[in-house]
């Protein structure tokens, strides 16, 4: 599988957006600080949302991407076709599959397909797009967690995977944590 990942919409694009929001000046390519990016993705207030991604995913598990494709916030699906008229080279058990993706869906999209009580097909194809995402930019992926470890340790599934009770979950959360601590 290989995924590919680069910006559409910068950080400027929602710099310019919170700066609109507030009565000032909304100049287009001025790029905001990290500590900025990071209070962004923190709150997750609406700018947030103007950061865009577009990933190309090929030789996807069709499995996987049936799961890909339930999310409609944020996001956009382009599906490669599987009709025999139109694509005679059709893998029935791979497709490609690109999306558009705004920073904000990547995040609340990674709760849950991240999570161990996903299809594990799901959970490997999500950490590759978050890995790709992350070559491009450095900030937004460090906010991609399971929904345990964003709700620190309470778990909405049924039956849990206990993975609340590991070192591996202590480890993440403390880490994931120390995003929200100004001294740091």
């Amino acid at each position: 599988m290989e995924v590919k990942a680069r910006i559409i919409s910068d950080w400027d694009n929602a710099l310019s957006a919170a700066r609109f929001t507030v009565g000032k000046d909304t100049p287009i390519g001025k790029m905001p600080s990290d500590e900025w990016k990071h209070q962004m993705c923190a709150s997750e207030h609406s700018p947030l949302r103007e950061v865009v991604y577009r990933v190309e995913c090929y030789d996807v598990p069709r499995r996987a991407m049936s799961h890909l494709v339930r999310h409609h916030e944020g996001i956009e699906k382009y599906v490669e076709t599987s009709r025999p008229d139109r694509n005679p080279n059709a893998d029935p058990n791979f497709v490609n599959v690109a999306f558009t993706i705004n920073a904000q869906a990547l995040i609340q999209i990674s709760r849950v397909r991240l999570c161990n009580k996903a299809w594990y097909e799901t959970i490997i194809v999500w950490k590759f797009i978050v890995d790709a995402v992350w070559k491009i930019d450095k900030i937004v992926p460090q906010y991609c967690v399971k929904n345990c470890v964003y709700r620190c340790g309470i778990c909405p599934e049924t039956p849990s995977c206990k993975y609340v009770d590991t070192d591996e979950w202590f480890e993440e959360a403390h880490e994931y944590v120390k995003l929200f601590d100004k001294e740091n």
